[in-house]
């Protein structure tokens, strides 16, 4: 498991060489169609 020192240091570097992410749980709402019942939480 990886804290979130590491995951926050993986970000930021896929950040500066502007490499795209998603969320997967996004992604496969999206893909069946049912992005629009979730529920996003605000930052």
């Amino acid at each position: 498991m990886f804290n979130r020192k590491y995951v926050m240091s993986r970000i930021l570097q896929a950040k500066e060489q502007k490499v795209p992410m998603s969320n997967y749980g996004i992604v496969i709402a999206y893909l069946n169609g049912i992005l629009d019942k979730i529920t996003i939480p605000e930052e």
